[in-house]
């Protein structure tokens, strides 16, 4: 956050997820036409709750507006599906609006029964709310939300996250329960989508954690809420959320983030990749979900990304098709299968691969791991990217070419051998064991060389048998090849390398942890990370990041040093003093210390470091006088500190 009078950034505090669950949803209306909800609240334990207050539970009704419904007041306005929210109850006060009726919870079951002192279709009064477009014939939607009070939850929690459940139903007749959908309807972005990037649970939101699904964000986010016409960014979740991503400016916030608002957001993969959001991510949907409506062209969402002070859509100010008043006009230019072509774009000659690349080591004897004493060949065979063909033998047998020309030779013919996981450096190869200045080299040539007897390439494939494996030598390593024809001249003139990956365990039959698992494309997606192209080619894999990025000491800054130093927005952190205060992290770094606060007062590591052993959790167990300043140099004091006990 950003404290625009003081000019100092700081961490908010984390809410605590209480754990709650709610379940066994069912609906009814009363002899008077009143909405009742009866549901089970259990803590994380599956317990019921020692208590419930009335005021510990709120509810919101509303009715889904298909889009291009006609309004009430007479127009067509919206090309998206909103909510028209005209309930909300909290509390118990018979018979005034907003409260409950009548409230009861049973503290030996956990069910808890609440029904709303208005009428199906009778908006609350006092607030935002507006039944003008209510029709019973539409499906409606139920937000339920438990915040249980310190003394309710029997322990002492604050700031606490809510207990949620959602449901779509049709309006039942008066004395009749409600049909519920077996599944969300709807659905245009999940929940799930949004934690891969901020956290599970969902600790990033705003209203400190409150509204933990993007199913309840719609209830209020919408251009219906506070009445028809009420189109404000901070109103229509479609526009708000893409100009976020977009790092768009939005007036009503624009001393966020360094006090510069939303236009600092770093997003962390290419802005055109619609599915990193638009995915079910695992959850079974209804009939009427929207997973695939950022297919279909209209001004709300396609105007809050690509909007700018040189283009407007709706005016035709800087768009080539003119003023566009409506989704249908839109489709004339922009059909289905178009948007997705556009936000698919072609990738760049220059990052097209030359070549499939398939590397392969003698197995062990065992069948499961390598052993000490034993030299297994690595073999790195090689086939033409654009039809798949094998190359001519004497791609292998040529000499190293220069850059910048095709055909003839390769300008790169290499692997690299490193490990274990948790402190790599080079190993088995010649290049490891040429030191200088006490430092290894990293890349081990595969041209054919009279001086190096380990390399034993032919015509038929790039071979290099590995030295004998050490005593010393325990965990999980790895080897990868990097292969070029053409390669790297300049940031805009070069080909992408071709690689090929593979992990091998040495001396035990257990894999070691690895960095951070799997968890960096959650937020980075499975493609190139575009800066490096140019030089070399990474995929969002730590296993292969620290093929260079290892603690050999060579020139690359050791990856747990700077991707600490990436992750905690550090000016001062990076140990080749690259500053990263500019990147915006989309999880809460840390906790307030603090013996209120169940959880610890460190930096949130889960947000990266997830799993069981052998998935990233060695966070838990080592320190790292990398990732410790990567994180803290910039608190004053911080960096004397390491080097008082012992850094380096």
């Amino acid at each position: 956050m950003y404290d625009g009078t003081t000019g100092t950034r700081f961490l908010k505090n984390r809410a605590n997820d209480t754990g709650l669950g709610l379940t066994a949803v069912t609906l009814a209306a009363t002899a008077g036409n009143q909405p009742s909800l009866t549901f089970t609240v259990k803590n994380a334990a599956g317990a019921p709750l020692p208590a419930l207050s009335a005021s510990d539970v709120r509810v919101y009704l509303g009715t889904i507006i298909p889009a291009n419904t006609t309004l009430a007041d007479g127009t067509t306005k919206y090309d998206s599906t909103y909510i028209e929210t005209w309930g909300n109850a909290s509390g118990q006060a018979a018979a005034t609006s907003g409260k409950f009726d009548t409230f009861n919870y049973v503290p030996a079951t956990g069910v808890c029964t609440v029904t709303f002192s208005d009428t199906f279709g009778t908006a609350t009064a006092g607030g935002n709310y507006s039944a003008a477009n209510y029709d019973p014939a539409k499906l409606q939607r139920a937000y339920i939300r438990v915040t249980p009070s310190t003394t309710n939850l029997g322990a002492s929690v604050v700031n606490s996250l809510n207990g949620v459940a959602v449901v779509d139903f049709t309006v039942p007749a008066a004395g009749n329960p409600a049909v519920l959908e077996a599944n969300p309807q709807n659905v245009i972005v999940t929940v799930e989508a949004c934690k891969k990037c901020h956290g599970a649970p969902l600790l990033a939101a705003a209203h400190g954690g409150g509204y933990k699904d993007t199913l309840g964000c719609v209830m209020c986010h919408s251009p219906l809420y506070a009445g028809a016409g009420a189109e404000a960014p901070i109103i229509n979740l479609t526009s708000f959320i893409h100009k976020i991503h977009a790092a768009k400016d939005i007036e009503e916030f624009n001393t966020r983030i360094l006090g510069n608002g939303y236009k600092d957001v770093t997003y962390p993969r290419p802005l055109s990749d619609c599915n990193a959001c638009h995915t079910a991510s695992g959850r079974v949907l209804g009939t009427g979900d929207k997973i695939n409506n950022y297919k279909v062209a209209n001004l709300e969402a396609c105007g809050s990304c690509h909007n700018s002070d040189t283009v407007d859509i709706a005016t035709g100010k800087g768009h080539i098709g003119g003023a566009v008043t409506s989704a249908a006009a839109c489709a004339i230019c922009h059909p289905t299968t178009a948007i997705d072509t556009y936000h698919t774009p072609a990738v760049a000659a220059k990052d097209v691969r030359e070549y499939n690349v398939t590397m392969t080591l003698d197995p062990p004897a065992n069948g499961t791991n390598y052993v000490t004493g034993e030299t297994p060949t690595v073999t790195v065979t090689l086939k033409n990217k654009s039809d798949n063909s094998a190359v001519a033998g004497t791609v292998y047998t040529a000499v190293k070419d220069a850059v910048t020309v095709a055909g003839g030779g390769l300008s790169k013919a290499q692997i690299y051998v490193y490990g274990p996981r948790s402190n790599a450096k080079p190993v088995l190869t010649k290049a490891a064991a040429t030191i200088t200045n006490g430092i290894p080299k990293q890349a081990q040539p595969l041209f054919v060389d009279a001086t190096d007897a380990n390399i034993k390439t032919t015509a038929a494939g790039f071979a290099y048998k590995l030295n004998p494996i050490t005593a010393d030598m325990t965990g999980t390593y790895m080897v990868r090849a990097t292969i070029a024809d053409y390669g790297y001249k300049s940031d805009s003139d070069y080909k992408i390398d071709s690689t090929a990956f593979q992990t091998i365990k040495i001396n035990t039959t257990t894999d070691d942890q690895k960095i951070s698992g799997n968890t960096c494309v959650d937020c980075h997606g499975p493609g190139f990370l575009e800066m490096h192209n140019a030089r070399h080619s990474v995929v969002f894999n730590t296993d292969e990041c620290i093929s260079c990025h290892d603690k050999s000491g060579n020139h690359a800054d050791p990856l747990d040093n700077r991707v600490h130093a990436i992750h905690s927005a550090s000016a001062a952190g990076d140990k080749l003093a690259i500053d990263w205060k500019a990147v915006t992290y989309p999880q809460g770094l840390r906790s307030k210390d603090g013996a209120a606060i169940k959880v610890a007062g460190a930096p949130y590591c889960k947000g990266c470091h997830t799993g069981s052993t052998g998935s990233g959790v060695q966070w838990k167990t080592s320190i790292s006088q990398n990732s410790c300043v990567g994180c803290h140099a910039d608190k004053p004091g911080a960096t004397d500190h390491f080097l008082q006990n012992g850094g380096r």
